[in-house]
């Protein structure tokens, strides 16, 4: 039977509050000192404490201490990182400014963000097989450029037509999905390399 209320279908949700990632959404929603922002950052505060001490004390810490000293493998994983903050960023704030510049409705948003979904997942499949063909070096090369040309263009014309901003962010899905495989492959095989040493 299915429960309402205070019942077991609602905890989730409310865990759901408390998550780091509500912290940007909730933020332009109900202000930056608001409880939830306060206690969702506080969380990956607490979080990123956590990792830095078990990785500096630990006798297995998370990430090999000998990776972090490798340029090569430092320089892996801030592309990662760069190229997954550039992909989250548009995914957090284009809904926000579809539905309250545009006014558009919860199914209209979604109908716009529809093309960057799927474009990522195609392409993220085309760039697997192009890594294990032609290496790293194609798909990034490829990747890289939509994904910047598609944050210029959000950022230029944000205040376009909605199937404007659903091509933009349809180039943004092909960027991400060429450029995000490429750095995970490069990592793995660092340290698959380090592990047969």
């Amino acid at each position: 039977m299915r429960e309402t209320g205070r019942g077991r279908w609602n905890r989730p949700r409310a865990h759901n509050r408390w998550c780091p990632s509500i912290v940007p959404t909730e933020g332009a929603r109900s202000g930056w000192s608001s409880p939830m922002v306060l206690t969702g950052g506080g969380v990956a505060v607490f979080g990123l404490i956590a990792l830095i001490a078990r990785q500096a004390t630990g006798e297995s810490p998370f990430i090999p201490r000998e990776f972090l000293r490798s340029s090569r493998y430092l320089a892996i994983v801030g592309m990662s990182f760069v190229v997954m903050s550039a992909y989250l960023a548009p995914i957090i704030g284009l809904p926000v400014l579809l539905s309250a510049i545009h006014g558009l409705s919860a199914l209209e948003v979604g109908l716009v963000m529809l093309p960057r979904a799927i474009l990522t997942s195609l392409c993220g499949v085309l760039s697997g097989r192009l890594t294990d063909r032609r290496r790293v070096r194609l798909p990034t090369w490829i990747g890289s450029p939509l994904m910047l040309l598609a944050i210029l263009g959000l950022s230029t014309y944000a205040g376009s037509a909605p199937w404007v901003i659903a091509g933009l962010s349809g180039i943004l899905g092909v960027g991400f999905g060429f450029a995000n495989t490429p750095p995970a492959v490069a990592a793995s095989c660092v340290d698959r390399c380090w592990r047969l040493h």
